[in-house]
């Protein structure tokens, strides 16, 4: 019977500690499952890129009670970036800065202080608080605010010569609290921070390069030119609207062509920009002969703006006109005749000396083909003296100065002569000048 009491006592024993061990257990259990929960917040945030020099950097940060276990309500009270310019710029407080929507169902946030009711139209203005609602049915649900199209720092040219990337990056800060809604044991106490960044590629604006061509007295020309001209180019380089004037340095081509092909006959020196983006760049001239000739400039570009060409501006120096005596008619009435053309096209018949003498001069303006003047004497018996001035289409003239017949020896006048030997002059002087 001993021996059969102290088995019973055993069993009973045994039994009250394997009831003991299964209620720890399930202290032990429920205690782990709080704790297990895990209390935080989501915040993400992005800008547009690229960003050109002179725009704002302009991001978003969306705020999303998504990643407490509990499914805890949860508060937000600031948002500050930071960009990594130098010196670093430092926004205020983004969630009263901002414009703040919902992105999640109505009534699952909402945020108070200022004014609005979070629609795209009617967004939450200087706010001091927002609140985003729990779900603990399903934690990864909760409120989702979303601060839209928030700028506080202009990009610089600084920002782009920073790294050989370009790459301008930021970080934020969101300050947030729990509100323990849930009952969990394990709440996080105070305020809390979370981060994130993003980053944008900045780039250079774009610049335009636009030239005229001068002459010595600073008169634009274009298209046909006389030879024996001067000219020098005048560059003007242009920004974007609203963005500082460029600055910096161009340099001219000189072409003994008009299509700027080929290596150019001269390169000038470096001329620096004016305040006005301008430069007249008188010392690097040319006095022109026959043909064509242009200039092309080229901005090297500054910080802020991209570097251009200009345009290849060119003229063509026009042939010098032809006039020569053609005819003369004894008469009477005694007559010559001169024949004047210009490769150019006619822009002027002008007597400059009309002594005892008519002219029949026919409509010529603007032709290339040849014209006939005819030159009349008036007293048969006295001397007569007819000159004209010809002049092409851009501005080329030769002067005629033939003698009606009876009065001298007919001779062709050597004037002519010496406008041709002008021409060849004109070019060797061009060589010499390149």
């Amino acid at each position: 019977m001993s021996g059969s009491r102290l088995r019973d006592g055993e069993r009973r024993a045994l039994w009250l500690g394997a009831f003991a061990v299964l209620a720890l257990s399930f202290v032990f259990v429920g205690s782990a499952a709080a704790q297990d929960a895990e209390h935080g917040i989501g915040f993400s945030k992005g800008c547009a890129s690229p960003t050109a020099i002179g725009e704002p950097y302009t991001c978003s940060y969306t705020i999303r009670n998504n990643s407490d276990d509990a499914g805890d309500t949860l508060t937000v009270s600031s948002v500050v970036d930071h960009v990594f310019t130098t010196p670093t710029a430092t926004s205020g407080n983004i969630i009263h800065d901002g414009a703040i929507v919902l992105v999640s169902a109505a009534g699952s946030a909402t945020c108070t202080g200022g004014t609005g009711s979070g629609t795209a139209a009617n967004p939450w203005l200087n706010s001091t608080s927002c609140t985003l609602v729990g779900n603990p049915a399903n934690p990864g649900a909760g409120g989702v605010i979303r601060v839209t199209s928030f700028s506080f720092y202009t990009v610089r040219d600084v920002d782009f010569a920073a790294n050989a990337g370009h790459i301008l990056t930021d970080e934020a800060f969101l300050t947030w609290a729990d509100t323990c809604s849930s009952g969990s044991s394990n709440c996080p106490v105070g305020p809390q921070t979370a981060t994130s960044g993003s980053q944008t590629v900045v780039t250079q604006l774009a610049s335009s390069t636009a030239t005229q061509i001068h002459n010595a007295a600073h008169q634009v020309v274009t298209g046909s030119i006389a030879p024996g001209t001067n000219v020098h180019d005048f560059v003007s380089v242009s920004g974007q609207a609203g963005s500082p004037i460029p600055t910096g340095n161009v340099t001219i081509d000189w072409f003994l062509n008009g299509s700027c092909s080929g290596a150019p006959a001269a390169t000038s020196p470096t001329f620096a920009l004016n305040a006005a983006g301008e430069v007249d760049a008188t010392t690097f001239n040319f006095t022109v002969s026959v043909g064509q000739r242009a200039f092309m400039a080229h901005y090297a570009g500054n910080g802020t703006y991209t570097a251009s060409n200009g345009p290849c501006e060119s003229v063509t120096v026009a042939t010098m006109p032809i006039c020569i005596l053609t005819a003369t008619i004894a008469g009477p009435p005694k007559q010559i005749q001169i024949t004047v053309q210009a490769a150019a096209g006619l822009a002027a018949i002008i007597p400059t000396t009309l002594t005892n003498a008519t002219l029949l001069i026919p409509a010529y303006a603007g032709t290339t083909n040849p014209v006939v003047v005819t030159a009349t004497k008036v007293n048969q018996t006295a001397g007569a003296h007819v000159a004209l001035q010809v002049t092409a289409v851009g501005g080329a003239s030769t002067t005629c100065d033939p003698i009606l017949p009876g009065t001298k020896a007919h001779a062709h006048s050597l004037k002519l002569v010496f406008q041709h030997l002008l021409g060849v002059l004109g070019q060797l002087r061009e060589l010499v000048q390149l």
